[in-house]
């Protein structure tokens, strides 16, 4: 499972400081966090993942498309519902309505996926999702891959707009080839 924070840079952290990495997700919508972990978790659990979720606030993943609660282990959009969310956006009920739902759950715009023990993994943001052919895209996963291809590369995958509602994805690296 991936969080923001690479596993190298947590555990050089912890190696070089007396600081115990933590994480923790939330946005200005639902104040202050959603989720987040504890200190005393292993470091696996309160390093590279997101936390669970915080008292009296519910997580669920959805289908971006239909609005399905999705299995756990499967990535989708995250939902969070709580004495803690936003009644609205001030002047602004079409933002208002397509970010909170008749039910109370923000839809936050943000991928990821809930673990068997509660513990949210953030993929990306929805919005650099790409579907094409029927399968799901992820930019960041992409960039990486290509990194991984291209020694001492630095890449950066993106979308190309051509028209309304058609879009491809590119992906430029900048490295030597001829290492790889």
């Amino acid at each position: 499972m991936r969080t923001s924070l690479p596993k190298e840079l947590a555990q050089r952290i912890e190696a070089r400081t007396p600081a115990r990495v933590t994480i923790g997700f939330g946005l200005t919508e639902h104040c202050p966090y959603i989720t987040h972990t504890r200190a005393d978790e292993p470091f696996e659990l309160r390093a590279l993942s997101a936390g669970r979720p915080l008292p009296n606030t519910e997580v669920k993943i959805v289908d971006p498309q239909g609005g399905a609660t999705l299995p756990l282990d499967t990535v989708g959009e995250i939902c969070a519902r709580s004495y803690a969310v936003m009644q609205g956006y001030f002047d602004h009920p079409q933002a208002t309505a397509y970010t909170l739902d008749a039910q109370g759950w923000l839809h936050t715009g943000d991928l990821g996926s809930l673990d068997a023990r509660g513990y949210l993994h953030v993929r990306g943001r929805l919005k650099d999702m790409i579907i094409r052919g029927g399968e799901n895209i992820y930019p960041r996963v992409s960039g990486r891959r290509t990194r991984r291809r291209v020694t001492g590369a630095s890449s950066s995958a993106f979308r190309k707009y051509r028209r309304a509602r058609s879009r491809s994805m590119c992906c430029a690296s900048e490295g030597n080839p001829s290492t790889t």
